[in-house]
């Protein structure tokens, strides 16, 4: 493609300021002072400068006169001087004729005689005074036009001449901007300019000029080029101005939030006070109001006392009113001297009150004051922070992937720093986190965390498929990279894969082929369990326990005699013992990972092919070649061997594919091919007191013929992106048993649940998170889907990007303590591990 030249036509600024902005007849430019342009009534246009020499000899006239300016400009000179002769001699006559006040006397003989005019007629008093002053006349240099010049304000008060004064500021502006630069090695040639290249050449410049020609390139010339640039830089400084005008605009709307705070904290801070002293007040009112009762009870006291005492006068007056009203004894008398005798005796504590006035208020007795200032002291504390949220980042918690999947959570950590880009080290910052899903719908999130180390923990769940806007502010101010824009996927990136050749994924660790005996490779994987860290695989067709760390490395090999002809089928970990179970030799081996012991243990069954363990350290499930369903003890011992029959006769299973135990009570998941999935609830081996059984090896007296079948349904999403085929009628009623709500199905109804090409292929029960996890395989794909373990509702699903290897087959699955699932593909020969909460 051929590059364009854009042309365009350029006028000299020089030239155009000599033809046009130029006074005729000085051929000075016009200015703003003393060559300013002033237009004439002719449309001509002169410097204000040559005006005022033209008019300096310019012929005076009179408006009065009566000279027709049509004749003055044809008429000889003579006869316009001679006229302007004598008008200017009727005015000299009438200014000499004035008196002192600049009037005329009444009996002037020149305001009685009569005035004529030019013509001879007689002119009035009022046409007299008109002509007292005289304009003046000078012709245009260009068209010869007679032109008035009025005497008062003289060339002052001619109009602008605005146009002139429109292209003068125009060419002002300009001329910086229209200066055509020229080539240095060609000096006639003017610049063009490269838009592509940012070069500028002119067209005599072969070195760049052809370069330009056969490729896409854009070239104008470099005015345009500049003027272009000159509008950029003036569009950015006006950007810069209207920033710097916010800027200010934002710190003094801090100011007036900074005044309003400060307000509202010395609100606070006298209601602080008037608590404090509501608690002093109600402090005084109670030393008062001991004080009151301390003087009440020594009052009364006093008071008692004094009772007492005028009730023993009154008694000795009575006596002695007594004795002188009648003739008493002698031997009375005596008796009367001798009580009187002892009422004196006792008169001596009376005479002393039972109470004294003594009350002291004493509060420096203690350290009470000092303890109170140093209270004081420590009462009220203002909090600040130097936080400057412009600097201030987040980041997303274990995640490398800037794609997220829904249903699954994201920790997000804010990092906050000062002015200076310090670290924080204190928190308390008031951080407010606003989400919008896909929809622009506000949605809810966990509590922000503090971490008191000037950092913040959040955490949310998307639900939706879409973009999120996540908007993060510190003291309401926008924090640096906010608002977040998150896009929410419906697939999950697997954290890690190992083995499995041809994996594409971005997060595989290694890849390898699909079957090999290496250290990081598998030959029938089948089995996985997760203890302190690790990861161990049953790795059955190379006879190992392959183990890996929770970052998919290779860790080292567990081989024992029990992983033998590879026919080992399960895994499980049980009170530090990696027990297997190997259908070939029917039995339990059992290898102590502290010290290396292996126990066999045989079962007596007919080739066992699958193995959980379940809540109890001491039972297991086993399952044989006829689907058959065991429950035995660590000792091998088999406690129930119905379970299977029991199922099928009731809930009508025709092929138990999967099944698992839960790791919260005694009960058991059970799948099978029609993706049904129920609970079934051992109760029964709690009332046997399977503890004490277990310890005295005493299994004669279990009821082992006893199962109730106390189970429930988990419901199956209606969701067509997980079936592929149609719903089936359901129906059910709810009974109540035993204070247990059970589901059974009727009778009369086809099979629970939904006809499906697929089957479930695995069950684990996390009890940290109590879901249910199952894989299920159909024709087209293997997902994973989750279950709530309370009420078996289905919440949500898990599968793979199409970037990585699909699952296959998963065969066993297992959960970590931190939310992350390792599945184990017996046909793809790799283990994969995701984030599923």
């Amino acid at each position: 493609m051929s590059s364009a030249l854009i042309e365009t036509i350029n006028i000299n600024a020089d030239d155009f300021t000599d033809n046009f902005l130029t006074c005729p007849t000085c051929m000075l430019p016009y200015d703003d002072s003393e060559h300013t342009p002033k237009l004439l009534p002719c449309s001509h246009t002169l410097c204000r400068s040559c005006l005022d020499r033209i008019a300096s000899t310019a012929i005076p006239i009179s408006n009065g006169s009566g000279i027709n300016l049509d004749s003055l400009n044809s008429s000889p000179t003579v006869l316009i001087n001679n006229s302007i002769s004598r008008s200017i001699a009727a005015a000299d006559a009438a200014a000499a004729a004035m008196n002192g006040t600049g009037t005329l006397p009444q009996d002037s003989n020149l305001s009685s005689s009569p005035r004529l005019n030019m013509n001879g007629s007689r002119l009035s008093n009022t046409s007299l005074s008109s002509n007292r002053i005289s304009d003046l006349c000078i012709r245009c240099p260009i068209c010869r036009e007679s032109i008035i010049i009025p005497r008062v304000g003289g060339t002052a008060s001619l109009p602008p001449s605005f146009i002139i004064n429109q292209l003068l500021d125009l060419v002002k502006n300009q001329r910086s901007r229209d200066i055509i630069p020229r080539c240095i090695n060609h000096t006639n040639e003017e610049l063009l300019f490269c838009e592509t290249c940012d070069k500028s050449f002119c067209s005599l410049c072969e070195s760049h000029f052809k370069i330009a020609s056969n490729a896409d390139h854009i070239i104008i010339p470099f005015s345009i080029a500049i003027k272009r640039m000159t509008e950029i830089f003036l569009f950015k400084s006006n950007q810069c101005i209207n920033s710097f005008n916010l800027a200010q605009a934002n710190v003094q709307n801090e100011i007036l939030n900074l005044n309003k705070t400060v307000e509202n904290i010395v609100v606070e801070v006298e209601k602080s006070f008037d608590d404090i002293k509501i608690l002093i007040d109600k402090r005084k009112q109670n030393l008062l109001k001991e004080l009151t009762r301390i003087k009440d009870t020594k009052t009364n006291l006093l008071n008692d006392q004094i009772k007492l005492i005028i009730n023993e006068k009154q008694k000795i007056e009575y006596e002695c009113k007594q004795y002188h009203q009648s003739n008493i004894e002698s031997k009375q008398l005596g008796l009367q001297i001798q009580n009187i005798n002892e009422k004196l005796d006792c008169l001596r504590t009376l005479c002393e009150p039972r109470e004294n006035s003594f009350i002291n208020y004493n509060y420096k007795n203690n350290n009470v004051l000092v303890e109170m200032d140093g209270l004081m002291e420590k009462f009220g504390k203002f909090k600040i922070s130097n936080t400057y949220p412009p600097l201030c980042s987040f980041k997303i918690l274990n995640s490398n992937s800037s794609v997220y999947s829904a249903n699954l959570s994201i920790d997000f950590l804010i990092e906050t720093v000062d002015y200076y880009g310090r670290k924080r080290t204190e928190g308390g910052d008031p951080i407010t986190v606003s989400i919008t899903d896909p929809y622009s719908r506000q949605i809810n999130f966990d509590e922000i965390i503090d971490l008191n180390n000037g950092t913040y923990q959040f955490r949310i769940i998307p639900s939706l498929i879409g973009k999120y806007r996540i908007d993060i502010n510190i003291f309401s101010r926008s924090i640096n990279q906010s608002p977040i824009y998150l896009n929410i996927v419906d697939y999950v990136d697997s954290l890690w894969t190992f083995g499995g050749g041809g994996n594409s994924g971005n997060n595989s660790i290694f890849s390898f082929n699909n079957k090999g005996s290496s250290d990081r490779e598998f030959n029938m994987p089948i089995s996985v369990r997760y203890l302190n860290n690790l990861i161990y695989v049953l790795d059955s067709g190379n006879n190992r326990i392959k183990i890996l760390s929770d970052q998919g490395q290779f860790v080292g090999h567990v081989k024992h005699d029990g992983l033998v002809e590879s026919s080992t089928t399960s895994l499980v970990i049980s009170n530090s013992n990696l027990v297997t179970l190997n259908w070939r030799l029917k039995s339990l081996c059992k290898f102590n990972i502290e010290n290396s012991n292996l126990d066999k243990i045989d079962l007596g069954l007919d080739e066992p092919i699958n193995l959980m363990e379940t809540c109890h350290p001491q039972l297991y499930l086993v399952q044989d070649n006829k689907k058959k369903m065991f429950l035995c003890s660590s000792k091998g011992h088999i406690l129930y061997d119905s379970i299977e029959i029991r199922l099928r006769n009731e809930l009508s299973l025709k092929n138990i594919t999967c099944f698992c135990a839960s790791f919260i009570n005694l009960s058991i998941f059970v799948g099978d091919s029609s993706m049904n999935i129920y609970e079934v609830d051992l109760d029964w081996l709690c009332e046997n007191k399977l503890e004490g059984l277990l310890e005295k090896n005493d299994l004669e007296k279990m009821d082992r013929k006893r199962l109730d079948l106390n189970y429930k349904k988990f419901n199956y999403p209606l969701n067509q992106k997980m079936m592929s085929s149609s719903l089936t009628s359901l129906s059910s009623t709810i009974s109540s048993t035993s204070n247990m709500t059970t589901f059974t199905t009727n009778s009369s109804s086809s099979s629970i649940g939904v006809k499906s090409n697929g089957s479930y292929t695995a069950l684990w029960h996390d009890k940290n998170t109590n879901k249910l996890l199952v894989a299920k395989s159909d024709k087209q794909k293997t997902v994973i889907e989750i279950f709530n373990g309370d009420n078996g509702m289905y919440q949500y699903s898990i599968e793979n990007s199409q970037n990585e290897k699909s699952l296959k087959r998963v065969t066993s699955m297992c959960t970590t303590n931190d939310g992350k699932i390792i599945c184990v593909d017996l046909i793809q020969n790799f283990v994969k591990i995701f984030k599923f909460i």
